[in-house]
């Protein structure tokens, strides 16, 4: 789905992705069977993978009380209000509490002394409901909403963790920005969605975040996106003779706010939320002129991986948490590549079942290799159905920690658990991470 907008002066809107139907393989389907801190941003040609502004962390502990049918979480800067777990509501409120102190940073304005509310509903319906009982009304579309008569940002879950906690960001940054800094009363859609869209992809590992990212992995891919379309209309953009879409919005901000035009776009951004009529070609660059940059530097900021199904969370540069109940999901590197290793950290439970991709072809035909707990190796085929083969056994993982790699040569993927190398046929190798019935984390993950 699009994401639609409804701007004006008063409110900013952000419509869903829908992800909620492509969930991972049924692995039980014609299936017969034989047998803390953030890690560092990886180096990358993009120079604003280290985030807008570095990283901000919070060690506090929300207050988390019964409100109606949600619960009510506060912080030092938040009250947030949400329908969802405990758990969830104290996440969101720490990374709302995490990034309000990198909004302050990024636009240079203290947080408001009064906390900034937000609240998170359960579904589209309750959401709309919610906006109505506030007096607000928008179009079906939005997914969530930042409006100014109420001071408060509005949002609904999304069928991707990831994409709620982007969404989360997106319009509590729209709040900070109209409640702290921007003055114009007509700001143009690429700029006040280009700011959310790039600050709202984000590391977050439950206590520090880097705003203005770029992603891992994610389902709603921007960068994908802005790639796919024969060319951004820069000048058009800019003047206001086209709206563009949100991925052009993302690419302009984030182009202009991680190279060489950084301390003119500063610039224009004082003098624009200011209320005043900078000139963009005359502080920044001739608007005609960033056309050619910009689709130069496109295809270097784009996400390395690609999630096959949506049971994948970004984490930060080299790491992703998977929450794969009852069924088997992948995630691949976009590029070719002819090695990769991972680790995975093993949950508390102690079950796993997680290992690599050996090829791929498209969702429904791929083959992946699992190692799980029982200490059985095995493939996991998609071609038409799904069927599970035993080839071999691999050594218990080491303090907590399950290492694998896969280096392919000759048609044949070299896959290694824990020491161990196993060979499998891989006749359209790719690489990738893979994941049965599992819930965990993913880290040190790297390829050449």
């Amino acid at each position: 789905m699009r994401l639609l907008v409804a701007l004006s002066a008063l409110a900013i809107a952000c419509s869903p992705t829908s992800v909620s139907s492509d969930g991972g393989s049924d692995a039980s389907s014609d299936a017969p069977i034989d047998a803390g801190q953030l890690d560092a941003p990886a180096e990358a040609s993009d120079a604003g993978d280290a985030g807008a502004v570095g990283t901000f962390c919070t060690s506090e502990t929300p207050v988390v009380v019964k409100s109606g049918i949600g619960l009510e979480a506060t912080t030092t800067h938040y009250d947030l209000y949400a329908e969802t777990t405990s758990a969830d509501a104290t996440d969101m409120a720490r990374l709302l509490e995490a990034s309000g102190a990198a909004f302050a940073s990024w636009f240079e304005r203290a947080q408001p002394t009064s906390k900034l509310k937000v609240k998170y509903y359960a579904d589209q319906t309750a959401f709309e409901a919610g906006l109505l009982a506030d007096g607000i009304q928008i179009g079906s579309e939005a997914g969530g909403y930042y409006a100014t008569s109420t001071q408060t940002a509005y949002l609904y879950k999304q069928g991707n963790p990831y994409y709620s906690h982007v969404l989360l960001v997106h319009e509590a940054s729209h709040q900070f920005h109209f409640l702290t800094r921007l003055k114009n009363p007509s700001p143009a859609f690429w700029y006040v969605e280009g700011h959310a869209e790039y600050l709202s992809r984000h590391d977050w590992d439950g206590q520090c975040v880097r705003l203005g990212v770029t992603s891992l992995l994610s389902w709603e891919d921007l960068p994908a996106d802005a790639l796919a379309e024969p060319s951004i209309d820069v000048p058009g953009i800019l003047s206001g003779s086209k709206t563009g879409t949100r991925a052009d919005a993302w690419a302009i901000v984030r182009f202009l706010d991680t190279g060489s035009y950084q301390a003119g776009f500063q610039a224009f951004r004082d003098a624009y939320d200011a209320n005043g009529a900078p000139s963009f070609d005359a502080l920044v660059a001739p608007a005609s002129s960033l056309v050619s940059p910009i689709a130069s530097w496109l295809p270097t900021a784009q996400e390395p991986m690609k999630p096959i199904f949506t049971e994948w969370i970004h984490v930060g540069p080299s790491s992703v948490d998977v929450d794969t109940p009852g069924v088997f999901s992948l995630a691949v590197v976009k590029a070719a590549a002819s090695h990769l290793q991972a680790k995975f950290t093993v949950p508390s439970s102690g079950n796993f079942d997680v290992g690599v991709v050996v090829a791929y072809t498209d969702s429904t035909h791929y083959v992946g290799v699992v190692h799980g707990n029982d200490g059985n190796v095995r493939t996991f085929t998609a071609n038409g159905s799904a069927i599970w083969n035993n080839v071999g056994t691999a050594p218990a993982p080491s303090n907590g920690v399950e290492i694998m790699s896969v280096d392919f040569s000759g048609g044949v993927a070299h896959v290694t658990f824990n020491g161990k190398n196993i060979d499998v046929p891989a006749a359209s190798p790719r690489a990738g991470i893979a994941a049965n019935d599992t819930a965990g984390r993913f880290t040190a993950l790297s390829w050449q």
